[in-house]
């Protein structure tokens, strides 16, 4: 179907030096065929699944669990020491409940040359299990962690003073209440430098001891490398009949600011998620800016859609980052989580410019077909302040019970996502893998004996958490758990992202390049949306609104792009980027390589692949017309070599 020349025509406007380009809203709606649009589109995996960015470079996969092959992990987390790409730590619960004599214990597990090799340092073990681990690197070779141990009378803090070689116990932080801990370090070097904290989900009992305890956030703080910490501080819930659940990771800022991460619960709708999916609670942020000797009231991140019963996500844990580099994302905050607003498990981001202050709108991160789930996020922030993110994947496990590990970056600031890649040389499967049952025995004193053998159920999801450190150089080191051994074991693999953070996720294209944005008019032809391809075509031209020639090689380059439909990527640029920093070269547009005043460009074909995996969730019409009208927006520059502009100013004069 076709339109008119002049059908679509958006005006691109510079602003002085900086000549920022206004939006480019390219609204493609096919009217009485967009209209039309199921839930049963077809899969986009087929067309993107071979994507790549050319930017990730994963390297071999490592076995950090080596020392304890034949032991079941689950629940990993991974830190990098901020001052040695050498040192690396992981933690990792070990064992089920029938591991003897003490059940299940927690390990920590060292590497001192980058992640390459790998030795067991510490192993955390207590009567009725350990649970939960926690490790982080501070500076001048300083490490600390810790784990909930049951049947000790205490949470047991421990200290390494070479970078995780040797550990001591430093101090037993009491139970009561307390639930999955987590270490941050202040390593900004600022007032608070050096300061430890130490926050978790924790529990107040009522005054008069009939209502139920009341959930809430515990900080304690030391600035003595860990020998003592005082508090709990304490935030409860909104309301006393709210569930604080589950606790995630902390961060802290270049001003000294503590924030840290967690889920608030209706309770009244604790165990209901139902169909359609609907908001059961909230994510927040709780901060402190006096170094924990005081939480500020919670901000919140996003509504949550979370699967209660963790038949779906296999996790709830939110995990924070910030951006510690000096580049220009310096202190964004970045939350990421799994929930089921698109009705089944997707991976999200939300990002914050302002302290924790305000959160964008979520932004799915997964790039995965709507059949298929993604779950366990964890997020880190490298050096040259490149997003990564690490997930959980099923889209090509059929049984839907096993998954692979994928990663994927953001160069932006969180604002896009390139498509992902496979970290893992093989899946967590459960085709063949032998399957750990766990037996649980009831009806004592009845006369008999009743026991149910069943899957421990962490089999899988590996847990209830994945790790994900950048270290010094810039390069990322994720943690996972699979079970291509036979039994669940934990794994690495260094991943390399050749870029770094730029606004709008693009720099300018090399070789001395003007802006001539403010001088050009984007005009478009011909738009087709193919929905058996999931492919977006337009014809577009360049028209020279100045009255100077422009020369040269006229490159359109794409500052960013979304989708109210789904995901969405480039299908066809010059230079093979499928998002942000995708270009078109204009050149072979023009006639005899000048674009003369008041002339237009031949047009040139501008392709994008798009999902519905958006629409297919919503419905109420007018949302859905709304997110028709916006198939997809489009932000971009134009550029000429600077040379080659001033040799065509001087011609035209």
């Amino acid at each position: 179907m076709g339109t008119s020349r002049d059908a679509w025509c958006t005006r691109l406007v510079g602003n002085g030096t900086t000549r920022y380009l206004e939006e480019i809203r390219v609204a493609l709606v096919l009217a009485g065929v967009l209209m039309q649009i199921l839930f049963g589109s077809p899969d986009l995996a087929a067309q993107s699944k071979d994507l790549t960015t050319g930017l990730i470079t994963v390297g071999q996969n490592i076995q950090v669990s080596k020392s304890r092959r034949d032991q079941f992990h689950w629940e990993v987390l991974m830190a990098a020491d901020p001052e040695s790409p050498k040192n690396l730590l992981a933690c990792s619960v070990v064992g089920n409940e029938l591991s003897l004599p003490h059940k299940h214990s927690v390990v920590a597990y060292s590497s001192f040359d980058g992640g390459r090799s790998w030795q067991e340092t510490l192993n955390i073990i207590a009567p009725g299990g350990v649970v939960d681990p926690t490790c982080s690197f501070g500076r001048n070779g300083k490490a600390y962690m810790t784990a909930l141990t049951y049947g000790i009378g205490g949470i047991p803090v421990f200290k390494s003073t070479n970078s995780g070689r040797t550990w001591s116990e430093s101090l037993k932080l009491p139970r009561r209440g307390v639930d999955r801990p987590y270490f941050t370090v202040d390593n900004t070097g600022g007032k608070y430098g050096g300061r430890i904290f130490l926050n978790a989900m924790g529990l107040v009992p009522s005054l008069d001891n009939i209502q139920a305890s009341i959930y809430g956030i515990d900080l304690w703080r030391s600035s003595d490398d860990g020998e003592t910490l005082f508090g709990p501080v304490r935030r409860a819930v909104t309301r006393p009949n709210h569930v604080l659940n589950p606790m995630g990771n902390g961060v802290v800022l270049s001003d000294g600011t503590f924030l840290a991460v967690t889920g608030e619960y209706n309770e009244a709708s604790f165990n209901d998620q139902q169909k359609p999916n609907k908001a059961i609670g909230r994510l927040l942020v709780v901060s402190s800016k006096d170094g924990g000797e005081t939480l500020l009231p919670a901000v919140t991140v996003s509504d949550w859609f979370p699967d209660s019963r963790l038949s779906t996500t296999g996790n709830l844990v939110p995990v924070m980052a910030t951006d510690s580099s000096t580049g220009p994302f310096k202190d964004r905050l970045y939350v990421v989580w799994s929930d089921l607003r698109l009705g089944r498990a997707a991976v999200w981001i939300s990002h914050s410019s302002n302290g924790g202050e305000n959160w964008s709108t979520p932004l799915v991160v997964s790039d995965v077909p709507k059949t298929d789930e993604a779950f366990m996020p964890t997020i880190a922030v490298n050096s040259s302040g490149v997003v990564g993110v690490m997930w959980y994947d099923r889209r090509d496990s059929p049984d839907e019970l096993g998954y692979w590990p994928r990663f994927s970056v953001s160069i932006d600031g969180g604002e896009s996502f390139m498509p992902s890649v496979k970290i893992s040389e093989s899946p967590s499967s459960f085709q063949t893998s032998k399957l750990i049952l766990v037996p649980w025995t009831f009806g004592a004193g009845s006369g008999r004996v009743t026991f149910n053998l069943g899957v421990d159920g962490r089999q899988f999801s590996g847990g209830d958490t994945s790790g994900l450190a950048a270290s010094p150089d810039g390069v990322f080191h994720p943690l996972w758990v699979d079970n291509r051994t036979g039994i669940a074991q934990v794994w690495t693999a260094p991943v390399t992202v050749i870029a770094s953070a730029t606004q709008n996720g693009v720099a300018e294209p090399s070789g001395g390049m003007s802006d001539i944005t403010d001088r050009v008019v984007l005009r478009f032809n011909e738009a087709i949306y193919d929905r058996s391809k999931h492919t977006i075509t337009v014809d577009a031209y360049l028209e020279n609104t100045s009255r100077e020639a422009i020369s040269g090689q006229i490159k359109l380059q794409l500052i960013s792009l979304r989708s109210e439909l789904g995901q969405v990527s480039v299908a066809n640029s010059d230079n093979r980027i499928e998002r942000a920093g995708a270009i078109w070269d204009f050149s072979q547009q023009v006639e005899n390589g000048v674009l003369k005043a008041g002339a237009r460009s031949r047009p040139k074909e501008l392709a994008f692949l798009v999902s519905e995996e958006s629409l297919a969730n919503v419905h109420d019409q007018m949302t859905r017309k709304d997110a028709l009208r916006r198939m997809i927006v489009v932000s971009a520059k134009v550029w000429v070599p600077t040379t080659a502009q001033h040799a065509a100013s001087k011609r035209e004069k």
